[in-house]
Protein backbone atom coordinates (compact mmCIF):
# COMPACT_ATOMS: atom_id res chain seq x y z
CA UNK A 1 0.00 0.00 0.00
CA UNK A 2 1.45 3.64 -0.62
CA UNK A 3 0.34 7.07 -0.31
CA UNK A 4 0.62 10.55 -1.95
CA UNK A 5 -0.79 13.41 -2.61
CA UNK A 6 -3.46 12.09 -5.38
CA UNK A 7 -4.46 9.03 -4.17
CA UNK A 8 -4.52 6.43 -1.55
CA UNK A 9 -3.65 2.81 -3.10
CA UNK A 10 -4.91 -0.64 -1.86
CA UNK A 11 -3.78 -3.91 -3.45
CA UNK A 12 -5.92 -6.32 -1.21
CA UNK A 13 -9.45 -6.65 -2.76
CA UNK A 14 -11.10 -6.95 0.82
CA UNK A 15 -9.27 -3.99 2.21
CA UNK A 16 -11.10 -2.31 -1.15
CA UNK A 17 -14.50 -3.79 -0.77
CA UNK A 18 -14.15 -2.23 2.87
CA UNK A 19 -12.95 1.25 1.33
CA UNK A 20 -15.89 1.23 -0.91
CA UNK A 21 -18.50 0.30 1.91
CA UNK A 22 -17.13 3.16 3.90
CA UNK A 23 -17.76 5.63 1.14
CA UNK A 24 -14.77 5.46 -0.39
CA UNK A 25 -14.85 6.03 -4.39
CA UNK A 26 -12.29 3.82 -6.70
CA UNK A 27 -11.03 6.71 -8.90
CA UNK A 28 -9.01 3.83 -11.14
CA UNK A 29 -7.56 0.34 -11.32
CA UNK A 30 -4.57 -1.07 -12.74
CA UNK A 31 -2.56 -4.22 -13.06
CA UNK A 32 0.57 -4.33 -11.22
CA UNK A 33 3.46 -4.89 -13.85
CA UNK A 34 5.16 -6.71 -11.48
CA UNK A 35 2.61 -9.46 -10.34
CA UNK A 36 -0.76 -10.65 -11.11
CA UNK A 37 -2.59 -8.37 -8.67
CA UNK A 38 -4.42 -5.49 -9.42
CA UNK A 39 -3.46 -1.50 -7.52
CA UNK A 40 -7.19 0.34 -6.41
CA UNK A 41 -6.84 3.79 -6.41
CA UNK A 42 -9.41 5.89 -4.29
CA UNK A 43 -9.29 9.68 -3.91
CA UNK A 44 -7.17 10.44 -0.95
CA UNK A 45 -8.49 12.43 2.63
CA UNK A 46 -7.73 12.96 6.36
CA UNK A 47 -9.91 9.51 7.50
CA UNK A 48 -8.92 7.02 4.70
CA UNK A 49 -5.85 5.50 6.29
CA UNK A 50 -7.62 5.21 9.50
CA UNK A 51 -10.49 3.35 7.76
CA UNK A 52 -7.99 0.99 6.52
CA UNK A 53 -6.20 0.64 9.29
CA UNK A 54 -9.30 -0.08 11.06
CA UNK A 55 -9.67 -3.11 7.95
CA UNK A 56 -6.47 -4.52 9.38
CA UNK A 57 -7.10 -4.47 12.84
CA UNK A 58 -10.49 -6.22 12.19
CA UNK A 59 -12.14 -3.07 13.95
CA UNK A 60 -13.96 -2.35 11.01
CA UNK A 61 -17.99 -2.64 10.49
CA UNK A 62 -19.52 -2.69 7.55
CA UNK A 63 -22.80 -4.26 5.91
CA UNK A 64 -22.24 -8.01 5.02
CA UNK A 65 -24.42 -7.41 2.71
CA UNK A 66 -22.91 -4.39 0.97
CA UNK A 67 -19.69 -5.84 1.44
CA UNK A 68 -20.47 -8.77 -0.80
CA UNK A 69 -22.52 -6.87 -3.46
CA UNK A 70 -19.55 -4.05 -3.54
CA UNK A 71 -16.82 -7.23 -3.86
CA UNK A 72 -18.80 -8.74 -6.61
CA UNK A 73 -19.13 -5.03 -8.33
CA UNK A 74 -14.84 -4.75 -8.33
CA UNK A 75 -14.41 -8.41 -9.20
CA UNK A 76 -16.21 -7.12 -12.44
CA UNK A 77 -14.35 -4.22 -12.88
CA UNK A 78 -11.21 -6.35 -12.50
CA UNK A 79 -12.46 -9.13 -14.86
CA UNK A 80 -12.82 -6.43 -17.24
CA UNK A 81 -9.47 -5.37 -17.34
CA UNK A 82 -8.67 -8.62 -19.28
Amino acid sequence: MKKNELSYAVSDLGQATALVCSGYVVIDLAPNPDSDRVTFYFKPDDRISSVAQSYWAGTLQVDARQFWQEMKNLKTRLYSLR
